[in-house]
């Protein structure tokens, strides 16, 4: 049993904070499914700038 999924995802964010500009957010990933009980997923993600935080992104595994 072999299984692969890809997709994305993007999120929209009103303004709203008024010490800090909220940005929109997006994300990739692609999952597999190698055994029945095994499963691994690569992720990337970003989401743009949160409160006072700059450039929120990454890769996980």
């Amino acid at each position: 049993m072999f299984s692969y999924r890809p997709g994305a995802e993007v999120r929209t964010n009103p303004d709203n904070l008024g010490f800090a500009c909220e940005q929109s957010a997006y994300d990739l990933f692609a999952a597999w499914q190698i055994q029945h009980h095994v499963a691994l997923t690569v992720p990337y993600t970003d989401l743009g700038d949160i409160a006072t935080f700059k450039r929120q992104r990454g890769a996980f595994l």
